[in-house]
């Protein structure tokens, strides 16, 4: 079974910073395998915060709360040479409430002439950034007391966008997700 986590209207306002974009950007690593280097070597959130709504919502019986919620950073490589991305994370949870066993697929979307090659990379960096972010986060388990299901997968959308833009991203498909594993 599969439950979508509405973490996306608390998180996505946060992560989408627009930026002008200089005249001349920065170039994008030339392989998946630096990409990943450069986004590993930076926090993947830029705060953490307390899901403020926890206390205010009745809690469901069966679904996981969120308890730590990471607003991720959106790298000023990809803001400043025009990437945003419509991510989804699928997950399972640990005893502790912990995300494990994390994938990540993205649709990425540039405004300007890009290379597939630079498509690529930018891809990398938005999954990459997603599963570290995911990996931060924080559930409650149920309010029924049960504990987190074995083998029960969760999903988590967020966008990395322009605010004035978010709308035209749209979310993998479910066939995408599948095509991952």
């Amino acid at each position: 079974m599969i439950r979508i986590l509405a973490l996306c209207s608390l998180v996505a306002g946060c992560a989408a910073i627009e930026e002008s974009a200089p005249s001349h950007p920065p170039p994008m690593p030339l392989s998946t395998e630096a990409a990943v280097k450069f986004v590993d070597s930076r926090p993947a959130c830029k705060e953490m915060l307390p899901n403020t709504r926890l206390a205010e919502a009745v809690p469901s019986a069966d679904t996981p709360q969120i308890e730590l919620i990471c607003v991720p950073n959106y790298p000023s490589l990809l803001q400043r040479n025009g990437y945003q991305s419509a991510c989804i994370a699928d997950f399972n949870l640990a005893a502790d409430g912990q995300p494990v066993d994390i994938r990540t697929v993205c649709r990425t979307i540039h405004d300007g002439d890009g290379s597939p090659e630079e498509f690529e990379v930018a891809d990398a960096m938005f999954a990459r950034l997603m599963q570290r972010a995911t990996a931060e986060m924080r559930f409650a388990a149920p309010a029924d007391g049960r504990g987190f299901d074995d083998g029960q997968r969760f999903l988590q959308p967020l966008k990395f966008a322009f605010e004035q833009e978010a709308q035209r991203l749209v979310y993998p498909s479910a066939q995408e997700l599948e095509a991952s594993k």
